[in-house]
């Protein structure tokens, strides 16, 4: 039986109380190993008083909880955001957290320590201790021009790509690397499947929406890449159409903080000609988010940045609900054009996601079938196996 260390950013605590889309993948391996004991887990997490109670209904794996280090962490953020303006090696970046997990894994005998998502922290574990490092990597950072990308390279054993498009961004660094596996995003798809009439009809009653209104969701952070503002754009086209369209916007500016900054200003005074149409629940439990899927007809993920594999297809999918995508980077290999329609963009890119929502909006029939497709699709992307497939990997 293998002995891994689990590392994440130390920021978000495990399990995820707070959120986190990195923090509900891990999670989901504390679950298959609690139901099935494969591996010998031990998950490094900031200390969180609600987190530490929820990590004891996980006695299969080990929770290490480590202090904040707030004033070191002040003095350390602000000399790392000058190492990366200046371009500087990784031996001038200090992470007090990893310093710590770097000491445990030291005394300890793990077979490997699997580094989410945090690429710079593999050059100082692999220089502090002599377990092999995998790199579990869910954004398109690392690549060729990524200052730091040769000593990630070297410093990493094994590479898990959340999808293809990661796994080609990787190998911008060396085009023959062979130790570049894909291991594809997972979710709780009885969680999203197993939604009543009551649960939807509660939740829209909640938000003032009308039985016979079509309601289109985003999920996520509000952040200008996430390409919410061009949502709305496209939406205040779509309600000079249709009187009963309703746009729901599930997420706040990062994660569980919900105080506004001024793209959240910016979006709200674009919503004010329509402001009865579109309402903005804020941060939302990720354990409840199934009750807004259930509100929702239809979900939308307009994104312009650079995606890797975001988690909301495959929660729309397993919700029944068709989708309209932007086809940034991983989201084309999620979906197909049975659940989802998708938007290229560029230039007509608000009118696009306004024709598509439209084509939704008058044609009951397509939205049904779609979000049927979806739900089978979503069986695809189950958690129950994630634990298994990274074991195999490894």
């Amino acid at each position: 039986m293998k002995k891994i260390a689990i590392v994440s950013y130390g920021i978000m605590p495990l399990p995820p109380v707070k959120g986190g889309a990195v923090e509900n993948l891990i999670h989901f391996f504390v679950q298959n190993n609690q139901t099935e004991k494969l591996a010998e887990l031990t998950v490094f997490s900031t200390y969180d008083e609600k987190a530490y109670q929820e990590s004891q209904m996980y006695p299969n794996t080990k929770f290490v909880y480590l202090g904040e280090h707030k004033i070191l962490n002040k003095i350390t953020g602000f000399t790392n955001r000058v190492s990366r303006k200046l371009r500087l090696p990784a031996a001038f970046h200090v992470y007090p957290f990893l310093m710590d997990v770097a000491k445990i894994i030291n005394e300890s005998d793990f077979d490997c320590v699997i580094v989410e998502n945090s690429i710079d922290y593999v050059p100082y574990l692999r220089k502090k201790t002599n377990v092999p490092v995998v790199l579990h990597v869910h954004n398109d950072h690392l690549q060729k021009d990524y200052y730091l990308a040769n000593e990630i390279y070297q410093g990493t054993t094994k590479f898990l790509a959340v999808s293809e498009y990661i796994r080609n961004c990787i190998q911008t660094i060396d085009s023959k690397a062979d130790n570049v596996a894909v291991l594809r995003n997972v979710v709780d798809v009885d969680a999203f499947t197993n939604i009543s009439p009551e649960m939807r009809e509660e939740v829209r009653n909640a938000y003032n929406i009308a039985p016979s209104d079509t309601v289109f969701a985003f999920f996520g952070r509000i952040t200008p890449s996430k390409g919410v503002k061009k949502l709305v754009e496209a939406f205040l086209q779509l309600a000079k159409k249709h009187n009963n369209v309703k746009l729901l916007v599930v997420g706040a500016k990062w994660f569980s903080a919900n105080t506004e900054n001024a793209f959240m200003k910016e979006l709200r005074d674009l919503s004010l000609e329509v402001e009865d149409k579109i309402i903005f629940t804020g941060y939302v439990n990720y354990n409840t988010i199934a009750r807004q899927y259930a509100c929702a007809d239809a979900v939308v993920v307009p994104s312009t940045g650079g995606e890797a594999s975001p988690l909301v297809l495959l929660e729309a999918m397993a919700a029944g609900k068709p989708l309209i995508v932007s086809d940034s980077g991983g989201i084309p290999e999620s979906v197909d054009d049975s659940c989802a329609i998708t938007v290229p963009r560029g230039e007509g890119f608000v009118d696009g996601l306004a024709e598509a929502m439209d084509r939704l909006v008058t044609d009951k029939a397509l939205l049904e079938n779609m979000g049927n497709s979806g739900k089978a699709r979503a069986q695809m992307y189950d958690k129950k196996q994630y634990l298994s497939k990274l074991l195999e990997l490894l």
